[in-house]
């Protein structure tokens, strides 16, 4: 693929899934794109409908549990352009 970046692997894990996910990637670099809740109900609000308003919040509240990143982005105050730009120069970088 351009920008010499194998694969993307975007999912909401948890540190047991993460710890699959390094089983079977043992070179991955784990970025967590991190929101907060506010910003993250505003967003939800400008795409379909996937989730209620409840359920976003506990899986918001289930995601700051989540320790096995390499890296964690917060993301609050980027636009999509900042968060792809940064993660494209995190990956060049490693």
């Amino acid at each position: 693929m351009d920008g010499g970046i194998d694969m993307v692997i975007v999912d909401v894990l948890t540190d047991g899934t993460a710890e699959l996910c390094r089983e079977s990637l043992p070179d991955l670099l784990m970025l967590r794109l991190a929101v907060d809740i506010p910003q993250a109900e505003r967003r939800a609000q400008t795409r379909p409908v996937f989730l209620t308003p409840e359920e976003l919040r506990v899986l918001h509240e289930r995601q700051a549990d989540f320790t096995a990143g390499d890296i964690r982005m917060d993301t609050t105050r980027l636009s999509a352009h900042d968060v792809a730009e940064r993660v494209r120069d995190i990956w060049l970088s490693c």
